[in-house]
């Protein structure tokens, strides 16, 4: 005679479950046409991205040879590349640059207690602006590649199906 199930257990188990299927990403095409062709083979654009630049890694000297949608592994790799990340580097230091004048200018004219106050919130300032952009580039990488991961590609055409 087996002992009785934990319920502790199952739950941890079925949790664990829940949370792993929070971020699957499973966009199939079922019962899709092409709006190009007509078919209904697609082929997900990621698999087909990693698929091709896997090839051209082991052989960069490989033969153009036509692969899925009308393409060869050169034009799948630069055509359906995936998102890259952006740097909120560039919109900081441009509010960082003129406030930095600024509290120099203050500094020279003030002298050290306002100048050093200016430094400061120049610093906040900058942080702020820098933390803002960084939320908001990383919002559209992750809104832009669960895009990309849902994308589809015909297999007879090449044309791109969300």
């Amino acid at each position: 005679m087996s002992p009785p199930p934990d319920d502790r257990l199952e739950w941890l188990h079925a949790a664990v479950n829940a949370v792993s299927k929070l971020d699957s990403d499973d966009h199939e095409l079922r019962d899709a046409r092409c709006p190009k062709c007509n078919a209904s083979a697609f082929v997900n654009a990621a698999d087909l991205y990693y698929e091709s630049a896997g090839r051209l890694e082991d052989d960069p000297n490989i033969p153009n040879e036509v692969r899925t949608g009308g393409m060869t592994d050169r034009q799948i790799v630069a055509s359906l590349r995936p998102p890259r990340r952006r740097t909120a580097l560039w919109p900081a230091a441009l509010v960082a640059l003129p406030l930095a004048v600024g509290a120099f200018f203050v500094y020279r004219r003030f002298g050290q207690g306002i100048g050093e106050f200016a430094f400061v919130a120049d610093f906040l300032v900058t942080l702020t602006v820098f933390m803002t952009w960084l939320r908001r580039y990383s919002d559209q990488y992750y809104d832009r590649r669960k895009r990309w991961r849902s994308l589809h590609v015909c297999s007879r055409c090449g044309q791109l199906v969300a």
